[in-house]
């Protein structure tokens, strides 16, 4: 998984177009190729979507394409904060007591 925290302006063009403004956000790489794009608040995604996905990155542009939906996400890097690959455990289970 690639934990990417940066100062980003984002474009998507698919089922909509939208258009988030320039500000701080935590976008989430996942090995599956879903792309969760996150605010400092709240615990839904701002923008995501589903994978698989073709990722390439041309300098501050980050270019996100799903061809099963033939939708795009242009995330463009104004400042890097963080940018990390982790290696997650992937045989977690989710254990449920109760309704």
């Amino acid at each position: 998984m690639r934990i990417l925290v940066a100062r980003c302006e984002i474009a998507y063009q698919g089922r909509a177009t939208t258009r988030l403004g320039a500000g701080d956000r935590v976008i989430l790489f996942k090995d599956d190729g879903s792309i969760c794009v996150h605010a400092d608040r709240g615990h839904k995604p701002l923008n995501y979507m589903a994978g698989p996905t073709a990722v390439k990155q041309e300098g501050d542009v980050v270019r996100v394409y799903r061809p099963a939906s033939d939708e795009t996400l242009v995330i463009v890097l104004h400042e890097v904060r963080s940018d990390l690959l982790l290696q997650l455990d992937d045989g977690a289970v989710l254990e449920r007591d109760g309704a």
